[in-house]
């Protein structure tokens, strides 16, 4: 009987310890709320056809970081779904996490990442509006 019982437990904590490694793996893979850039540059500021109601589009590197610091990463359907996709944009570089990225920002509150990798992140932000000219 405690043999059966210490062979319960020996199995059950061996298991409550891959449970702990495989939630420590998945919290890995979840996107971080908020994305925190460095040496920021505006490199471009343009619009499709179409856009020239709002070509006078811009944004500081001061703007571009609060964008990425308040905007969430999102998927595809999220941003046809929840955001505007407006033809003005700006766009430039920067450094995240010591790599050097590209981004994009359009006037409609959505914006992405380009990693050296290939890899592209995008953002939505319902609460930039300020940054963009107009009020929460």
């Amino acid at each position: 009987m405690i043999t059966d019982l210490k062979r319960h437990y020996q199995s059950t904590r061996k298991w409550g310890n891959v449970l702990i490694i495989l939630f420590q793996v998945s919290c890995s893979f979840i996107p971080k709320e908020s994305t925190s850039l460095d040496k920021i540059y505006v490199t471009e500021a343009g619009f499709e056809n179409g856009g020239e109601f709002c070509s006078d589009f811009s944004m500081s590197a001061e703007d571009v970081s609060a964008f990425f610091n308040r905007a969430k990463i999102i998927d595809q359907a999220g941003l046809h779904a929840n955001f505007d996709y407006l033809p003005c944009y700006i766009r430039g570089r920067a450094m995240l996490d010591g790599s050097n990225v590209t981004w994009e920002i359009r006037a409609g509150g959505t914006g992405k990442l380009l990693m050296p990798d290939g890899q592209v992140s995008l953002y939505g932000c319902s609460t930039c509006n300020d940054l963009f000219g107009g009020r929460n």
